[in-house]
């Protein structure tokens, strides 16, 4: 975000937009797990269900975290919310009986 704004108030906006839009397409090494961070949390569900550590609502929830965005724009749509909702909701019960 830094950048963008020191880039508008260097060049233009619209160099600033170019730039910033060529940027998400470069190769970062990150990337080459995005589909392995999606579906960790599927399997990551799955795994609590059958070993019964969660309920089937908790682990639903915790799946629920396979639609965030990743990014940086997560948090910026109604489906962020609803998958950071359903983490919550899946790991605060827990979280208590541990406790």
């Amino acid at each position: 975000d830094h950048l963008a704004f020191q880039l508008v108030r260097q060049q233009s906006a619209d160099a600033a937009t170019q730039v910033i839009a060529d940027s998400y397409s470069a190769f970062h090494i990150f990337k080459t797990f995005n589909l392995a961070v999606m579906l960790g949390w599927i399997v990551l569900a799955i795994g609590s269900y059958l070993s019964r550590a969660l309920t089937i609502y908790q682990c639903i929830g915790l799946a629920l975290m396979s639609s965030l965005p990743l990014g940086v724009l997560k948090g910026s749509t109604a489906l962020s919310v609803v998958a950071t909702i359903g983490l919550c909701a899946a790991l605060l019960p827990f979280g208590v009986k541990v406790l």
